[in-house]
């Protein structure tokens, strides 16, 4: 193929590897599906990109029309793709992020869903979308808590292990967003189920809907393994309040490097090609 940009990043598994020639502004496909966490009541983005085989210079990175560095809070790793390039730290290991996104109710009772097979560690998040809240009677708002169990068990088993509960109190309107994490035994495929603890209510007073938002299944393995040096992104950005959804339009300004003869030194150099 020809084309070596798009107009979107996206995932093209076993697809073939962008090659550059010249001086283009690219949009690289995915190096590996991004996924969330939750720091604080703060929910961060974590993204790695592939611009192609290396050497590869990579400038003026933005998020659309607008520079990366008119966002705030974020790290960033780029590695020209050589064979002394530092490894990636951003983006350590295969997380599969399944989007859940089912309320909890007491009444509902346990909600499950299967982990991918062979993970090393488990993560789940819940969110309050409204806040967490009661209102009194002179429509003073107050605390209120409610809290959620977390269990998991291994595929086939009828005995559920509780590994941890989540208990926020909080006299808020805003969303609430909390997250855990655990290891579990990576020969053996788990499902994991979130039940809510707390006795519902029609109160309109009370503001105490729950839900689960994420389930990650995460693999202590890179997620980049092809031979050649690569030349890559990754990126760990502040979502809250900064960005709508995975980001899909990040592109740069990529450089290839081509050998140059110096007819001074008489000697070949490797320098940006134009």
């Amino acid at each position: 193929t020809y084309s070596i940009s798009g107009a979107s990043n996206r995932a093209n598994p076993f697809g073939p590897v962008p090659v550059v020639l010249g001086k283009h502004r690219v949009f690289p496909p995915y190096g590996a599906q991004p996924y969330t966490e939750i720091l604080g009541n703060d929910e961060y983005l974590r993204m790695l990109f592939v611009w192609g085989y290396g050497r590869l210079d990579i400038s003026d990175i933005k998020i659309g029309e607008t520079l990366l560095s008119s966002y705030t809070d974020y790290d960033i790793e780029t590695v020209e793709g050589t064979s002394t390039d530092a490894d990636i730290t951003l983006i350590p290991d295969i997380v599969t992020q399944t989007s859940v996104n089912v309320s909890l109710t007491a009444a509902g009772g346990r909600v499950v869903r299967t982990a991918e097979a062979g993970s090393d560690e488990l993560s789940v998040d819940i969110v309050f979308p409204r806040g967490l809240a009661y209102f009194d009677n002179n429509g003073n708002r107050t605390s209120y808590t409610v809290s959620v169990r977390v269990e998991y068990r291994k595929v086939g088993n009828l005995t559920w292990i509780t590994q941890h509960t989540f208990t926020r109190t909080d006299a808020t309107s805003s969303a609430i967003r909390v997250g855990h994490s655990w290891a579990v035994d990576k020969t053996k495929t788990y499902e994991v189920a979130l039940t809510r603890l707390t006795a519902d209510t029609d109160d309109t007073r009370t503001i105490d809907d729950v839900m689960w938002s994420v389930l990650r299944s995460i693999k202590n393995d890179p997620p980049v393994t092809f031979p050649k040096p690569l030349a890559m992104t990754a990126l760990r950005i502040k979502a809250t309040e900064q960005l709508q959804g995975v980001i899909d339009s990040l592109n740069a300004i990529v450089t290839s490097y081509a050998p140059t003869w110096d007819a001074v030194s008489g000697e070949w150099t490797t320098e940006e090609s134009l």
